[in-house]
């Protein structure tokens, strides 16, 4: 019992083992002390760099969707229209009081405070969590850090300019054309389709 208590102050566990169930004189051998310590190096650092890559999202998305953002202000005035690729993509400045692809911009003032500023507070908060827990795999680490860096670049935009966001972008080819979007509501949508695969295909393992 003694030698067990040992051990477990050198390896620093926490949980409390049932020591009493174990034979008198019973001790781990040192082979199984070394790979116990190495299990734990390898779970802290595998914990370390999924943490930097998930900060690295965080930071990244962030920053290129503010950058993107006051770019379109100062380079497209309202009403100018900028075609690239045969006209497949377009740059032109819209000030979006709703949400993605301007859903939600018919509601009410008030309601829009609510959903597009507090809920998606909310949901930022949620998805930050669910990027750190240690019991998220990577592949979910990453789908809600990009999912949270979107939700933050539109709120921060929404809460700085009073209510609206900036978009800019738009696709397609002829007729066949997806609504105005902005960097932020790419990372969401990259998140979201992360997060699905990652469901769907069962990739990757709690790290």
């Amino acid at each position: 019992m003694a030698a067990w208590g040992v051990v477990r102050r050198r390896l620093g566990l926490r949980t409390r083992t049932a020591v009493g169930s174990l034979p008198r004189g019973v001790t781990l051998c040192p082979a199984m002390l070394s790979m116990m310590r190495k299990h734990q190096d390898v779970t802290s650092q595998l914990r370390g760099t999924r943490l930097a890559l998930v900060g690295s999202i965080l930071v990244g998305c962030m920053g290129c969707d503010r950058t993107t953002k006051d770019l379109a202000e100062a380079q497209l005035p309202d009403g100018q229209r900028l075609s690239f690729l045969g006209d497949c993509v377009r740059f032109e400045r819209v000030v979006n009081p709703g949400s993605f692809l301007s859903l939600g911009a018919g509601l009410p003032e008030r309601a829009r405070a609510v959903i597009f500023t507090w809920f998606v507070a909310l949901l930022v908060a949620t998805a930050l969590v669910a990027a750190v827990h240690r019991r998220s795999s990577t592949w979910t680490a990453c789908a809600a850090a990009f999912v949270a860096a979107g939700g933050a670049g539109n709120l921060w935009d929404r809460i700085a300019s009073k209510g609206s966001v900036t978009d800019f972008m738009n696709i397609g080819i002829g007729s066949l054309r997806t609504g105005i979007f902005n960097v932020a509501d790419l990372a969401i949508v990259a998140g979201i389709v992360l997060f699905v695969l990652h469901s769907r295909k069962g990739v990757g393992r709690d790290a």
